[in-house]
C-alpha cells in the first residue's frame, strides 16, 4: 500500500511539474483478467502484464479499457519490451494508447512513454500525455 502511495504522488508530482493533463503509470504484474480483457487478441504472453496502478491529472481511475496492457503490443507494452522511451508526436489518436474523442477532447498534443527499470529488469512504464509537444527538457525531467 506505501509503494502504491508512493507512485500516486510521483505520477501527481509529474502532472504538476510537466503541465500535463494525464500521467499514469504501469506495473510489471501476472495476468490476471485475461478473460475480460479488451487488448485479449493482441496479448502474446498471458502469463504478464501491465497493470495500471496509478493516474493523476483528469482522472485517477485504474480502471477501464487501459488498466492492462500487453507486454509488446502497442507503445506502452513495447516500451516494457525493448525498454526504450516512445514520443509521439504525430498519430496519436491512431496508436491505440487512449480513446481518440478523450484525446480531442482533452486536446492531447504528444505523448511519451518511459521505461521504469531497476537493474537488468523493466518494472513498469510512466507514461504522460500532453497538449504541447514534449521537449527534450521534459524528456529529461521524466527520465
Amino acid at each position: 500500500m506505501e509503494v502504491e502511495r508512493s507512485i500516486a504522488d510521483l505520477v501527481s508530482l509529474v502532472c504538476s511539474s510537466t503541465d500535463t493533463p494525464l500521467a499514469r503509470v504501469w506495473l510489471n504484474g501476472p495476468g490476471d483478467i485475461c478473460s475480460e480483457c479488451p487488448m485479449r487478441p493482441e496479448c502474446p504472453d498471458r502469463t504478464r502484464c501491465l497493470h495500471l496502478v496509478a493516474s493523476a491529472g483528469v482522472t485517477r481511475r485504474t480502471d477501464g479499457p487501459f488498466r492492462r496492457f500487453p507486454l509488446g503490443p502497442r507503445q506502452v507494452g513495447g516500451v516494457a519490451v525493448t525498454r526504450g522511451p516512445c514520443v509521439l508526436r504525430e498519430g496519436i489518436a491512431e496508436a491505440g494508447i487512449a480513446e481518440p474523442a478523450w484525446l480531442a477532447t482533452h486536446r492531447i498534443r504528444s505523448f511519451a512513454a518511459l521505461p521504469i527499470e531497476l537493474g537488468e529488469r523493466c518494472l513498469g512504464v510512466l507514461a504522460v500525455f500532453s497538449r504541447r509537444e514534449i521537449a527534450a527538457a521534459d524528456r529529461t525531467l521524466l527520465e
